[in-house]
């Protein structure tokens, strides 16, 4: 059992416990609404998971794209990527698309697009249902999703806030040039591009799809700007990226190109830094950044849009840390004032205990010392000698 004299530091030291627990169970992932269906071309039902920042106000919206080939994958890919946008001020919906899969259900070009446009009004039209903003609604793809998002970004026209047109797209290792990662891509990447195209003779034979599937052919001064990485030796040729770089800049398109030095492709750099971005700042923090900068002032809304919920990368994780290191200071001043206190509780206790033994001692030497003085004055009077008197009488015989 504790001392009572322990007792509030023990109890300051629980609540500083427990107050510094709190902000790491706030920041628990978003829970998600799953298996929400979009869409049901051909018999083919298409789902999404949604992942809702907290609060009630409109926010803006990101779609996530997949990557895996155009063959492969689902939208539970990208689900840490959208906890991420959530925890960051965006309605976060990942969805699946329709793949190009020979060995099941074939679905080439243009299913997939058709199912990214499609997914963009959905979330348009139930945009009450998820306290979305239908004005800021922006794309995010990895791999052959980063295709799939360039793709519908650059080949609409008209405003950017209505229909299947989107105020910003972030494209991970996304080819820009399908001619270019055919003829000098490695053989599987080949080997997912005649997939997806359904062409299998070549790039002269197969060059008028190429560039109908090619993000590039369609860069105008109307697209929404476009932030794209690539490895500088992955998966994805570098100079497909370079393209679109020129491409975009001739066009007087918004734009970021990051170079992620190294063979990582896609979501595997996110958390990689690189020499054009700002000291420390990953691939994933300059995305983020860049949706917020353009989902809350783009062109193509008419109107100046309230900024997101967070105003630069990780804030939520900055704000936490503030809270942790306040609650931390108060709960060390809190700890010292009762340890304080009960330290000079404890030491008048202690001061009070020996004032208490020395005066018990003092009256144990008092009644000791009347005792022996008492003691001393009886042997005196019953030990005395008798008087020569007394003791001639005593003496004689009867």
């Amino acid at each position: 059992m504790l001392r009572r004299s322990l007792l509030p530091f023990a109890l300051v030291l629980s609540l500083v416990m427990g107050l510094g627990r709190a902000p790491a169970d706030a920041q628990s992932p978003p829970a998600a609404l799953t298996g929400i269906q979009f869409a049901d071309p051909d018999g083919q039902p298409l789902l999404l998971d949604v992942y809702e920042p907290a609060g009630t106000t409109p926010f803006p919206a990101v779609i996530l794209v997949h990557g895996g080939g155009w063959q492969w994958g689902d939208r539970s890919n990208m689900a840490t990527v959208a906890q991420y946008l959530a925890e960051n001020g965006f309605v976060a919906f990942t969805i699946d698309y329709r793949l190009a899969n020979t060995h099941r259900t074939y679905n080439p070009y243009p299913a997939a697009v058709e199912d990214v446009k499609t997914a963009i009004r959905w979330v348009r039209s139930h945009a009450g249902d998820y306290q979305v903003d239908p004005k800021r609604v922006g794309l995010l793809g990895s791999s052959a999703g980063a295709h799939l998002v360039s793709l519908v970004g650059m080949e609409g026209a008209g405003p950017l806030d209505r229909g299947a047109r989107v105020r910003a797209v972030v494209s991970w290792s996304g080819p820009q040039d399908m001619a270019e990662l055919y003829r000098d891509g490695p053989q599987n990447a080949k080997s997912a591009v005649e997939a997806f195209t359904d062409c299998h003779g070549g790039v002269d034979a197969c060059a008028d799809i190429l560039r109908e599937v090619s993000p590039v052919t369609y860069v105008d001064a109307s697209d929404p700007p476009l932030f794209f990485a690539n490895g500088t030796n992955e998966l994805v040729p570098l100079p497909q990226a370079t393209e679109m770089d020129q491409a975009l800049t001739s066009a007087g398109v918004e734009h970021q190109f990051v170079e992620v030095p190294g063979s990582l492709h896609a979501q595997h750099y996110a958390n990689q830094t690189a020499p054009s971005l700002p000291a420390g700042q990953t691939v994933l923090e300059a995305s983020l950044a860049w949706l917020q900068d353009w989902l809350a002032r783009g062109p193509g809304s008419g109107e100046s849009a309230a900024p997101p919920a967070t105003a630069e990368p990780a804030a939520t994780s900055s704000h936490s840390s503030t809270t942790m290191i306040l609650v931390f200071v108060a709960g060390g001043i809190g700890l010292l004032l009762f340890a304080g206190l009960a330290l000079a509780s404890a030491l008048r206790k202690r001061a009070r205990r020996r004032r208490r033994e020395r005066e018990w001692k003092e009256g144990q030497r008092r009644a000791r010392s009347r005792s022996h003085s008492s003691g001393s004055g009886s042997r005196s009077r019953s030990g005395r000698s008798p008087s020569p008197r007394s003791g001639s009488s005593a003496g004689r015989s009867p």
